[in-house]
C-alpha cells in the first residue's frame, strides 16, 4: 500500500490535536483527501473515530505518544491488527 506514508503522517498530526482542515494545510492535501485517507485508516485500525485510531496505532506500536513513526500500518497483517486490538479490548 503506497499511501501508508501519508496516513502515518496524519496520524501523527492528529496525535498532535491537529484538525483535519490543519492537516490538509500542513501536508498541501485537499481536505477531502485527508477525510479519505482517515476513514483508511480507521477502517484498517477497525476504529469508529480519529481518537480511537490514534491510540489503536500507539498501542499497536505504529508510533509513540509523541507521534515518532514505529511501524508502518501497511507491514502489519489482519491476524497481526486483530490479535493487538483484542488483546488492547481485553487487557
Amino acid at each position: 500500500m503506497n499511501s501508508s506514508p501519508r496516513q502515518l503522517e496524519i496520524l501523527q498530526l492528529l496525535n498532535a490535536g491537529e484538525s483535519n482542515i490543519a492537516v490538509s494545510e500542513r501536508l498541501g492535501f485537499s481536505q477531502s483527501t485527508v477525510e479519505q485517507e482517515l476513514q483508511r485508516i480507521t477502517k484498517r485500525l477497525r476504529e469508529r473515530n480519529r481518537s480511537e485510531a490514534v491510540t489503536h496505532a500507539i498501542e499497536l506500536n505504529l508510533m509513540s505518544h509523541q507521534g515518532e513513526v514505529k511501524t508502518p500500518i501497511a507491514t502489519m497483517n489482519k491476524n497481526e491488527l486483530s490479535v493487538e486490538s483484542e488483546s488492547a479490548s481485553t487487557g
